[in-house]
């Protein structure tokens, strides 16, 4: 199962007990498991290091060395400009429903031919041309 895994799974994972906690661990080890083949971008550890790197920035770069650890190299889709342009495009058609940021998940997503993210994000789950899983409902799959 080819699964683009957006920020909030990593740092789930590594955050606070929540309801999401235990769902973003058990994914991470579905990874490990080689029940899952994990996609993700460059601008998903752009996001870790930029929310952790002025309150914590130890934090937020052992953070980014797990993600590597979990996520092989050849899974951590480039951003191009074509990325970009499709981007734009997408953020036009979606107008406020997406964050810019998802907009570029979502290019590389399709330029890659993957058709599901797993989120807690909402507004994604919006956009037709890709399936939106939330973590809670992913772990239940690896349960059955």
């Amino acid at each position: 199962m080819n699964i683009f895994l957006d920020t909030c799974i990593f740092e789930y994972a590594q955050g606070k007990a929540s309801i999401y906690k235990n769902p973003c661990l058990d994914i991470l080890q579905a990874i490990l498991d080689n029940k899952i083949t994990p996609y993700t971008d460059t601008e998903v550890f752009q996001e870790i290091w930029y929310r952790h790197y002025r309150r914590d920035e130890d934090r937020g770069i052992g953070l980014l060395k797990d993600t590597l650890k979990i996520i092989k190299q050849n899974n951590i889709l480039p951003i191009t400009y074509r990325d970009i342009t499709l981007a734009i495009e997408l953020g036009k058609e979606y107008g406020n429903i997406i964050e810019p940021r998802d907009a570029l998940h979502l290019a590389v997503m399709l330029k890659n031919h993957i058709d599901i993210i797993c989120t807690v994000d909402k507004g994604i789950k919006a956009v037709k041309e890709i399936t939106a899983i939330d973590p809670i409902d992913l772990e239940e799959q690896f349960k059955k």
